[in-house]
């Protein structure tokens, strides 16, 4: 399922498979992005340590009302910028991906606040249900070569 509020729409997808499967379909078939999709993904730390090449610690903020330390990362194809809180929390307050080989050199950020890290999720399927003023859409995906394809998976 994927929603777009701003436009009160939303399609469906059947598929079957685990979270890393999900996110590999949604990524590497739908050509959905998923700015942050490895970090999901249960081989996340292993792919982590080999992707950073540099680590620097920036300074200690108050971006948040939790103070954060300020960390700047470098990789081949992306910097980031992430914000862990202090304390025995140690979350991440914020990231800025920067995506540095690609064209115009856009960048994500996503801020993250009331961390739940003990929440349980429903056993069995996810099942959607959409508000009544939303309308069902097909969701189109991009032809192989007409250049909106991704190549290799989000960060």
């Amino acid at each position: 399922m994927l929603e777009d509020v701003t436009k009160n729409i939303y399609a469906t997808v059947e598929h079957t498979g685990s979270l890393d499967e999900t996110i590999k379909h949604l990524v590497s078939e739908l050509k959905v992005p998923v700015p942050l999709a490895r970090m999901f993904r249960t081989s996340f730390p292993d792919e982590l340590e080999k992707l950073i090449e540099k680590v620097e610690y920036v300074e200690k903020d108050v971006l948040t009302p939790v103070p954060s330390d300020h960390l700047a990362v470098s990789g081949k194809d992306v910097d980031l910028q992430v914000w862990v809180a202090q304390g025995t929390r140690r979350l991440p307050q914020r990231i800025v991906i920067d995506y540095k080989n690609a064209p115009e050199r856009p960048q994500f950020r996503a801020d993250f606040s009331e961390w739940n890290v003990s929440a349980n999720a429903a056993a069995g399927p996810f099942d959607f249900t959409p508000g009544s003023d939303m309308r069902k859409v097909q969701l189109l995906v991009p032809a192989m070569g007409s250049g909106s394809e991704q190549k290799g998976e989000s960060q």
